[in-house]
């Protein structure tokens, strides 16, 4: 059964057969595209670049449409805030804990970074590709600047840290499209690339980190833009430090999409904590953090410590996380969170607006 949909593509049985009889053409996947907060499996389409001689270039055409992205270098003003205070494993962060804009991402000089350019030079064991740079094995990448999406077909873990990832090519900064067990990606800046490719592809509701599967995910102190959504994190996964921001809507014919900071589709024992999530408080947004298995409950889900603002009414919302623990959150504005059966809260512990005032457990 489809688990739900990031996982849709690599569980289809017609989807098999129809591989293994077009060896020699582009097979097009599909990408989840909805008008609605609930989003259907039914609802997933879009053509998804697979590797192969006939691979068509799906990156968009550059285009003059204002859709707000962060330039293609990082450009700061005034002192840089300071990073965040370590925190020991399995101690919640006290309120306020959460980074601030600006204080994660790549801050070191553009100079220190490697810089591969798309079609240019490339990391050991990668190639160029029309739908950006291939990694068949396990890869560590440092201080690198990649002008270019990065298609990862490895089995166990990649790792980005001290870089730029710049994504054009095709509709994702990053995306794990093999059987991974691990992602690790940290202080690292991930954006679309506007200067490149123009605004982010139409019909994709997608975050810059996209997973056919579900590797553990290790996402720190990122500075993370550019994409309707800001992570899609999966079980066992670490989700902290980050500023997610910038989300930007690309619906087209079926509709706005549903945008949303932080969206777990499914997942036990998830971490999130300490992050700055700062998503449009319009009627296109669900939440600025949204937990909704279609499948099942899941559970050992914590939320400490942000900093969460975003969506018409709630920053929060659950429908099926059991005995969720939300502590020393701050609210960035005056809307609540929302639980829906079967979700449930475990703990709601000292979270606070923006003036100190406290939010009612919902």
């Amino acid at each position: 059964m489809t688990r739900h949909r990031r996982r849709w593509f690599s569980r289809s049985p017609w989807l098999i057969a129809f591989v293994a009889s077009v060896a020699l053409v582009t097979l097009g996947l599909v990408v989840a595209v909805t008008n609605h907060a609930l989003r259907a499996r039914s609802l997933y389409a879009a053509a998804v670049p697979r590797p192969g001689a006939s691979s068509p270039d799906l990156s968009p055409s550059p285009s003059t449409s204002g859709t707000a992205s962060p330039s293609a270098s990082p450009k700061r003003t005034g002192a840089v805030p300071p990073p965040p205070v370590p925190v020991p494993p399995g101690t919640v962060p006290p309120v306020g804990a959460y980074v601030r804009p600006g204080s994660v991402g790549y801050l070191g000089p553009l100079s220190a970074l490697t810089v591969y350019p798309h079609g240019g030079a490339k990391p050991a064991g990668t190639t160029w590709e029309t739908y950006g740079l291939q990694i068949d094995g396990d890869l560590t990448l440092d201080h690198v600047w990649v002008k270019g999406s990065i298609y990862w077909k490895g089995s166990g873990t990649l790792t980005i840290t001290n870089s730029i990832i710049d994504g054009r090519d095709a509709w994702y900064v990053v995306y794990s499209a093999g059987a991974a067990k691990r992602m690790v990606i940290k202080n690292s800046t991930l954006r679309w690339d506007t200067r490149a490719a123009g605004a982010f592809p139409a019909g994709y509701d997608v975050a810059p980190i996209w997973q056919r599967g579900d590797p553990v995910m290790d996402i720190e102190h990122n500075d993370i833009s550019g994409l309707p959504q800001g992570l899609n994190p999966t079980a066992h996964s670490i989700v902290d430090g980050n500023w997610i921001h910038g989300l930007v809507q690309n619906g087209g014919s079926n509709g706005p999409m549903h945008m949303d900071g932080i969206f777990s589709q499914g997942g036990s024992n998830i971490l999130i904590q300490r992050n700055y999530v700062e998503v449009p408080a319009t009627a296109d947004v669900t939440g600025a953090i949204f937990l909704q298995d279609l499948d099942q409950t899941d559970s050992g889900v914590r939320v400490w410590g942000n900093f969460i603002k975003g969506g018409p009414y709630f920053n929060l919302r659950n429908e099926t996380s059991l005995n969720l623990d939300v502590r020393n959150n701050t609210f960035g504005d005056d809307h609540n969170a929302r639980n829906t059966p079967p979700g449930t809260i475990g703990a709601w512990v000292n979270n606070v607006r923006v003036d100190g005032s406290s939010v009612p457990q919902p």
